[in-house]
Parts: structure tokens; sequence; C-alpha cells
């Protein structure tokens, strides 16, 4: 069963007119090419080909082919494409459980081009009434790992009560609640064969300790007492239980009867603080999206509480300051790219938060006079010192693990959905009879202002612990338009690398030029100004590495592709369609 994931992938793409060789390349993508298909296949199995999708109707970019397969299905029976993200959204958590599902949250970007409307769905997880600011403070006020593993870092979660509210409001009324969230179930009680990013996760999560830490996970991943390997069938037959409760009452069925009652057990006898009282006070939010002109392209992405959105325009807004050479690999580029990277994170550490709690000044970060501020604190020549880089005064400019996908249908409608339960396997915690992954989304609050958190972020005030609020996110789905029409849909996961792959994607496409394939394979790099390193993939020419070391950056070479995995769509002149996904953990597009 080692290739059956492959085996899979090869039936399912053979419908669709699959990739063609982008001729002019960049030579960094080639040689990111030859390195993660050294004799013509991927460690999934899989060749460059099978990475890239067309069609003329409607077309998905998700993190897995079964997931993929069950929302392309719904575009093909008349389903829109919201109604084709609540499928995708149900399977991926089934598919990828150490990365997302039912047990977290996320954010959902709407676009509509018949109408020129955004609209942002806010289904993120939210602290517990008895969340305090001190609450994963030992006695001597260092932060414990409480916020990361177990009943007390869970938030409570948002996901089905999201894809509940884009149904009813946004569905087509063409396809069933039903029909979307069955198939999920089928895929739970069959199971799959685990692919190299499960298997990778699952030996992380067991060699951590985790796995007899946690029995309800060790259940599910090591059924026979042994971590499941690349191959092995992976089941969850207590979650299709739930999903089928879900489909049959709707958000009622995970928020109340026996499922939330199985939730909040696990929780209580892990010590959490998580109480039916939170799953019957969660309310969505809906918000404006981040938006700004980058030449002849509208940006729509996410706005507080993610910080993703922000921060791509504000490092869009110094990019098109700054940077003139089209060069994809010149040290030039990067060294500037690396500086401005480095200043919205800066300014990430104190002024993204809650903005239900905290006035977050996003006019002036994302404002092009306070661009051309930062800009002018670049020196060309020479790297600067995180130590030295302070977060900005955007306030005079003011005018008063994880998942994405990217769906547009045949009617002008495209989303694009981050979801997350945030580190592998979220809370590691298992409410056995539901056969939910409990988030671990308490983490990504500010435990203690100034201290990292699991993805080295350093947070401030504005993303203190408080009941209700919602934790800080780097979650970035964003949408490009032209002329207000859809040209663009993509996100990533990847903890605080979602911003920067987002960010370095959408100006590969946008600034470079690139073939949005080339664009998704290129190497990426990645500052987030503490730790001060900037963090580069393969593929980069020694020459490039060594011209940025020279201008003062402490270079961190990866030794694997790890900075994020973007999934996205491009709308071509004619009206087809392009998806992408990222061979850095084996996604799958297709269309029809």
């Amino acid at each position: 069963m080692k290739y059956f994931p492959a085996l899979l992938a090869l039936l399912f793409f053979s419908g669709c007119h699959l990739f063609h060789r982008v001729p002019n390349s960049p030579p960094a993508v080639e040689r990111v090419i030859r390195s993660q298909f050294p004799e013509g296949k991927d460690e999934f199995n899989r060749t460059p080909e099978s990475y890239e999708a067309r069609a003329a109707h409607g077309m998905i970019s998700s993190e897995g082919v079964p997931a993929t397969n069950i929302a392309l299905e719904v575009l093909k029976a008349g389903g829109n494409a919201v109604d084709a993200a609540v499928a995708l959204s149900f399977a991926i958590g089934v598919y990828r459980p150490h990365s997302t599902g039912i047990g977290g949250g996320g954010f959902l970007v709407v676009y509509d081009e018949r109408s020129s409307k955004a609209e942002v769905l806010d289904m993120r997880e939210r602290a517990p009434a008895r969340a305090t600011r001190d609450m994963y403070l030992d006695k001597s006020g260092e932060v414990t790992e409480k916020s990361r593993w177990g009943g007390l870092a869970v938030a409570t979660p948002g996901l089905v009560a999201g894809l509940w509210e884009a149904f009813q409001k946004r569905g087509s009324g063409k396809v069933s609640w039903k029909q979307l969230v069955l198939p999920s179930a089928k895929l739970a009680r069959d199971g799959f064969a685990v692919d190299p990013d499960l298997a990778e996760a699952i030996r992380w999560t067991s060699d951590k300790g985790l796995l007899e830490r946690f029995p309800s996970a060790k259940k599910l991943l090591a059924p026979n007492g042994k971590p499941l390997q690349l191959g092995d069938i992976y089941k969850n037959p207590n979650l299709a239980k739930t999903l089928e409760t879900i489909a049959e009452n709707g958000k009622d069925g995970f928020y109340k009867g026996w499922v939330a009652k199985d939730i909040l057990a696990a929780v209580k006898k892990d010590g959490g603080i998580l109480e039916q009282r939170d799953l019957d006070s969660y309310a969505l939010r809906y918000r404006e999206p981040v938006k700004a002109e980058f030449g002849e392209y509208t940006i729509l992405s996410m706005p507080p509480p993610s910080s993703g959105g922000v921060h791509i325009v504000e490092m869009l807004n110094m990019a098109e300051d700054l940077i003139r050479d089209t060069d994809f690999e010149s040290v030039a580029n990067w060294h500037l790219k690396a500086e401005i990277m480095r200043r919205a994170f800066a300014d990430r550490s104190k002024y993204l938060g809650d903005p239900s709690f905290f006035k977050v000044p996003v006019a002036g970060l994302t404002s092009e006079e306070y661009a051309r501020h930062l800009a002018k604190s670049i020196d060309r020549a020479r790297a600067s010192k995180s130590v030295e880089v302070e977060p900005g005064q955007p306030a005079p400019y003011e005018k008063v693990h994880t998942t994405h996908f990217s769906i547009v249908d045949n009617n002008g409608l495209a989303v694009a959905s981050t979801q997350t339960i945030n580190y592998l396997f979220g809370a590691v915690l298992v409410a056995e009879e539901s056969g939910i992954f409990l988030n671990d989304e308490m983490d990504d609050f500010s435990a203690k202002p100034g201290a990292p958190n699991l993805f080295g972020l350093v947070g401030g005030e504005a993303n203190a612990i408080a009941p209700g609020k919602t934790p800080l996110s780097s979650m970035s789905p964003t949408i490009v338009t032209k002329a207000g029409k859809i040209y663009l849909v993509l996100g990533s996961p990847g903890g605080s690398k979602i911003i920067t792959s987002v960010w370095n994607v959408l100006f590969n496409v946008l600034h470079h030029k690139l073939s949005l394939r080339d664009a998704v394979f290129a190497p990426r790099m990645h500052h987030q100004w503490l730790p001060d390193k900037l963090v580069a993939e393969p593929g980069w020419e020694g020459a490039t590495l060594q011209g940025l070391r020279e201008k003062g950056h402490d270079v961190e070479e990866l030794k694997g592709f790890a900075l994020g995995s973007v999934t996205a769509v491009e709308v071509e002149a004619n009206g087809g369609k392009v998806g992408v996904a990222d061979p850095r953990r084996g996604g799958a597009a297709a269309g029809y």
C-alpha cells in the first residue's frame, strides 16, 4: 500500500489538462525540481507534472488528493465555491489530522466578482471564559508548556460554526449539507494510506514522547502500539460517527449533545477549562478584508486578528518602493526583501492582536507613506541587526501546523481559506468517543509578552490572554483581483512562515512575472525579526547566499523545503483556470 496515494493521484489527475513545461524558468526553480524530483518523482512518488492542473470551469488546489476530489465532485454537481469549501474543509480535516480539523478553526475569504465584494468570515478559536492572563506562568513567572499540549491548551473551536454559517448564507442551494459532510465520514471510516507528510508528523510526535503522554492520540496514531508508517492505513471510525451526527444536525451536532459532552469531558480530564458555556456562546465574526493596490492589481487579504494580510500589504508596499530589479536571484533584491520582512515582523510583535480588545493601527501599518518611512531605514549595502530594529510608529499614518485551499468556480466566486488546530496534532489530545483532535490554539496568545511561542514568534500586550479573546494568527488567505475580476487565489500553512510564503509567491507572480507553477516551486527565504536569522530553502545558488552573508545577514540553510505549502489558483484572461499545489507537502490541484 506504500504507493496508494500516488496511484490515486494519477487516476484522479488523468481527467485534467496538466502541467506544461514553462519556458525560461529561473535557474533556482530548475535546481528545486532536480532536488525534489531526483529520479523524476518526489517522496510522494509524484512527478512535477502532477502538481499543476488546467481546466475551463472550476478549479481547486488543496493539500490532499482525496479532499480535492471530494470538493471537485461538489462543483461538478452544481455547487458553488462555498459549497466546495465546506466539503473540502471537512475532508482535509480527516486527511490531515496533524494540521487541521473540526477541533480547530480558521478564516475564510470570499470574493464575488459579480458584485465586486469581498467578505471575511472569522471562525477562529476563542479563549475560554475562565482564561486568565498569566494562566501559563509558573510561580517564578516563567512560561510553562501547558499552552502547547493537553487540556489547558484548548480554545473554543470555531470551524464547524463557520462552515455552517457559510453554507447557510453563501451556499448555492443546489447541494445539501449532508451531501457536503458525508463523503468525509466515509473517508474517516474507510481510511487512507499515510503519506510522507503525515508519517513524519507521527514520527515527530512519537519521538517527543507525546503519544505515551496522550493515550487517546496513541490509539489512533499507533493503533498496534507502533506508530503508523508510510503506506499504513489510518482510520478514525469515531470521527466518522461524529461527522454523521454533524451531517444530520448541522452545527448543533458539534456544539451540543454527545459530541460536545465528549469534548468537554476530555478537556476537563486533562486539566482544561473549556465549558459548555464557551461552546454555547461561540460567535462568528464578519470582518472587512485588508485591501491594497499593487500596480494594476487589488490585494484582498486577512485582517486582524490575523497579522497576515496587514504585513503582506506592508511588505508589498515597501517592496514596491524599493525593488526595481526583476532578477529573481539577485543578491541586492534578497537583501532588501530580508530587511523588509525584518521590519514587518518587528511591527507584528507590538501592534497585532484581537481588534475587539486592542486598537490595531491597520490603516497606518498598510499606508504607503508608512512603508516609505520604513524603507528609508534600510541600508542597501548592509544588513540591520534585529536588536537595533524596533517596531515602527504607524499611528501618524492612520487615517482615523495548518492547511490552506483555494477554489474558483464557474460563476465568478472565489474562496481562500486557511484552517488549523495549530501545532502538529494540536494539543495531541483526542476526545475519544468523537475521534476529534483538539486544538492548542491558546499557544498563539502571548503567554508572557516578550516570550516566544512554539513558532518563535514574540508577541506583546496586544496579544495577551483574555476571556473570549481571539489569539493572534499568521494565516493569510488572499485573493487578488484585476479590474474587478478574480486573478489569483492563494494561501499557505506554516505558522510564522505563512506570511512570508504567501508574500514570496505573490511577489514572484506580480513583480518577477513568474508563471504560477514557477512562483510556487521557487525556493523561499524567511526572516521574522527574532531570532535574527535569514532562513533559506535549498535551491539557491551559493553565490546568492554568500553575497547575503557578505552584507551581514546570518543565513541559515535548511536541509529540506519547509517554508510553507502554497496552494493557488490563477484565472487567465480567457477565463481558463490554472491550479498549482505545492510539492513541499504533496498537495493536489484539479478542475473540470
